[in-house]
Order: C-alpha cells, then structure tokens, then sequence
C-alpha cells in the first residue's frame, strides 16, 4: 500500500509546483499585480478546429488604478493566425459590449501607457475600446468580437 502512496504523493507534488501553466506567463511584467489576471480574459475563435484568432482582454475599470474611468473601458489584444494583418478592423471583426457596438478603437503602440498591461506577444495588435457605461444594477459584461461568419464571447463582472 505504502509503495502505491508515495510514488503518487510525490508525483502530485511536484506537478503541483510547477509553473508551466502560470497565468503570468502571457504578461511582460514579472511581478504581476493579480488584478490584472483576475481581470484579464482569453478566448479563441476556431475555424475547422484550429485557432485562428487568440483574443485577450481586460476590463480595466475593474482595476484599482482605473476604476475612475467613465466608460467601460477594455484592453484588448488580438493575434491572427496566418493572416497579412492583425488587426481587429482589416480583418472584417467588430467589437460589441452586451450587444452595443463599441464607441472607439484606438491601436495603441509598445510604447503605451498601457503597456505594463500588454499581453506578452509581439506580434499581436493591442487596442484600448471603450463603450457607453453600462447601468449599475447591470453586473455582467459580455464582450463579443464577431464578424459575418465567426464570433467569440468574454464574460466579465461589473
């Protein structure tokens, strides 16, 4: 019985401790604020069974340093599997926050105020998208990306 147990104690343990799936992994900074994991969403549109847009978000005004902000305010990074362009518009995708369409859509550079919050990928395109505030006694955000023939879901709470 003993020679069961520690063989599958032992191996329990040291998965347990690893840190190949930490959420940090996908952020530049390596001291990472856990608000911005709590707030920060993935999803992935799929096209016969392969990813073909990687979707990152984050709501920022859940974020103690921008929970003043007016609108609700997202940062959202996309990465375009065999595609020219990753961006959100050249590639025929809106944006919508509980079925209303997004205000405004700023690409933002490397160089952003913005940038402690970049998911780690040079390649993807990262953008700051704001919509009209949503009523407080509404507590769930639901943040699609779609366009003719595709849509993905992000589900945040208010």
């Amino acid at each position: 019985m003993y020679k069961i147990l520690v063989p599958i104690f032992l191996t329990i343990f040291f998965t347990s401790c690893s840190s190949k799936n930490s959420a940090s992994e996908y952020f530049k900074n390596s001291t990472i604020n856990t608000q911005i994991i709590q707030f920060t969403k993935k999803t992935d549109i799929k096209i016969d069974n392969q990813p073909k847009v990687l979707i990152w978000a984050t709501y920022l005004n859940g974020l103690e340093k921008y929970k003043d902000l007016k609108n609700e305010t997202f940062l959202v990074t996309t990465y375009f599997t065999n595609q020219e362009s990753n961006g959100i518009e050249t590639n025929g995708y809106e944006l919508f926050l509980n079925d209303k369409k997004s205000q405004a859509l700023q690409k933002l550079s490397e160089d952003s105020i913005y940038k402690e919050l970049f998911i780690k990928n040079k390649w993807a395109s990262k953008y700051l998208v704001t919509f009209d505030e949503i009523i407080k006694e509404q507590y769930e955000l639901n943040l699609i990306i779609k366009n003719n023939t595709s849509k993905a879901q992000l589900k945040f709470e208010k």
